[in-house]
């Protein structure tokens, strides 16, 4: 998740958003440059950039790298890769280091957006090295953050990996508000690897200690123990939490805020068995960049329970766009394809799909969502299939480890059953070894 919201650019976001899509036709690109840096805040830098010699000037080139932040952040990412390579070009003569780290994080990321992984990858992580290099420390920490998105389509392991080393260094660096944001990814992290509950105590810790969190954290803290409190059948407390969760989010205008409310309403509502509301939820939340993969994902779970067909069909069209980036992607859309094929009846290939998706899901770490699929599949088949069936147990074992009986039963009462099941036991040869082989 890529938290680029510091308040600056919260408070002006939209302001600058209808700059850069109804831009005043007076307006050459210095004027624009120096308007978004006034809208920022950013009047030293504004005033610095006066001057008939700018296009030439090593102010311009830091213009560039700010201008081409904030088309990264306006879901522009053609505009951000042109504008950063511009400042590059321009940064590289006059010797300047900030300007260019911050254009390979704005650039890295832009390519990460439009699925131009490995270029996003080389990037980034050459604008942390460089970043640690100079002793920039929120180069250091926002290349490590925008990372992130990549991890995260492949290997929940190494993402958290790269989130625990963003979050020592921001408690070394002295960085407030990114030891908030790696904190809160650590926690919402650890449900995803079945470890409830982790780092609940620092964020008890830190909620202690400072009174000014900022709104998106305190509203990502709420929506993790949310979750913990659905998981475990807690729908009073998971009520109470999102609705914390909602009070911080309208101090926000922000377009992830929404999204990331949207998806904590979906998540809700699929541990409480309503599967139409989980749906249309995180359909919303799939629209913004931060939720390509999660939303669809939720959805697809969703909408197999609850066998809708509609909107497993969307969810299956939105994750295509996103196979072949990694593990947990291509383990969403296995999985959703083997839910599809079983509600038609087509049960040898959904056996296929299932078995797929779950060893991607414990190949990359996502042991929770292991076992909704486990859930499903098992649901799905009933009694004529014993590998499902096994499956499903596992499932319920998994949940009754870590307290989830109660959001189990549910799940299965509101499940909407296949109307005439018809599978057929694998055969022989295949066992649940060959399934859980790569477990380990």
């Amino acid at each position: 998740m890529k938290v680029e919201g510091t308040r600056r650019y919260e408070a002006s976001r939209e302001r600058v958003w209808d700059v850069l899509n109804d831009p005043p036709e007076h307006l050459d690109d210095v004027d624009l440059l120096r308007l978004i840096l006034r809208e920022f805040g950013l009047h030293e830098q504004a005033r610095k950039a006066e001057g008939a010699d700018l296009a030439e000037s090593a102010e311009y080139a830091a213009l560039l790298a700010e201008l081409s932040r904030v088309y990264m952040m306006t879901g522009r990412p053609d505009e951000a890769i042109a504008t950063a390579d511009r400042s590059l070009t321009l940064a590289g003569p006059h010797g300047l280091v900030r300007p260019v780290v911050e254009a390979l994080i704005n650039k890295g990321t832009a390519l990460m957006n439009i699925g131009r992984r490995t270029e996003a990858a080389a990037l980034l992580r050459g604008a942390a090295a460089e970043a640690d290099r100079h002793g920039m420390s929120f180069g250091s920490l926002r290349a490590r953050n925008n990372l992130l998105g990549i991890s995260a389509s492949d290997s929940y392991t190494d993402a958290d990996a790269l989130e625990r080393e963003g979050y020592e260094l921001s408690i070394r660096l002295g960085n407030r508000a990114f030891e908030q944001q790696f904190l809160m990814l650590l926690a919402f992290g650890a449900i995803r690897t079945g470890q409830f509950g982790a780092w609940i105590k620092e964020i008890e810790a830190l909620e202690e200690a400072e009174e000014d969190i900022h709104p998106f954290y305190r509203m990502g803290f709420a929506g993790t123990r949310g979750m913990l409190a659905s998981l475990r059948g807690d729908r009073d407390e998971a009520a109470r939490q999102m609705e914390i969760a909602r009070v911080a989010g309208t101090q926000l205008d922000s377009q992830l805020a929404t999204a990331t409310l949207a998806l904590g309403t979906a998540q809700r509502a699929f541990f409480e068995g309503d599967w139409n509301a989980s749906a249309t939820s995180a359909l919303e939340a799939g629209k913004d960049s931060n939720y390509h993969l999660d939303g669809p994902d939720l959805a697809a779970q969703a909408a197999v329970a609850g066998g809708l067909d509609a909107e497993l069909e969307e969810a299956i069209s939105l994750l295509r766009t996103q196979e072949g980036t990694g593990r947990v992607a291509d383990a969403a859309l296995a999985a959703a394809q083997a839910g599809q094929l079983a509600r038609n009846g087509r049960w040898e290939e959904a056996r296929a799909g299932y078995r797929k998706a779950l060893s991607l899901r414990h190949q990359s770490g996502d042991v929770l969502v292991a076992a909704f699929d486990g859930l499903n599949w098992g649901l799905l088949a009933g009694e004529q299939d014993p590998e499902a069936r096994t499956a499903m147990t596992e499932a319920e074992a998994f949940f009754a480890w870590r307290g989830g009986t109660p959001m189990v039963t549910s799940y299965k009462a509101a499940f909407v059953p296949v109307a005439k099941v018809a599978a057929a036991a694998p055969p022989p040869s295949v066992t649940r070894g060959e399934v859980r082989a790569a477990r380990t």
